[in-house]
């Protein structure tokens, strides 16, 4: 699973928050799909894995110019609130 937390990261830096959280959440629901039908295990992997490449590949070109900001706005501001949570 932090393989989809990882994926829903890079998104996020590329394309935006929302888009990010989409994609994590679809590369985990692979994941465990991968879990449950082991015969397809290695499929699922690549389609993945070629989508993370995708993302890679088309994210410097097409993604949105603020998205960079909004994640770490977005990161700071759980931070912060964990921090809070931990005091």
């Amino acid at each position: 699973m932090i393989a989809a937390v990882v994926i829903g990261l890079v998104t996020a830096y590329y394309f935006g928050v929302r888009n990010g959280g989409i994609a994590a959440a679809v590369a985990g629901g692979l994941f465990l799909a991968a879990l449950v039908m082991p015969g397809r295990a290695l499929m699922i992997y690549g389609l993945v894995g070629v989508g993370l490449m995708a993302v890679l590949a088309l994210g410097p070109r097409y993604g949105r110019p603020g998205a960079r900001a909004n994640l770490l706005k977005v990161v700071r501001r759980m931070a912060g609130q964990l921090l809070r949570k931990l005091r």
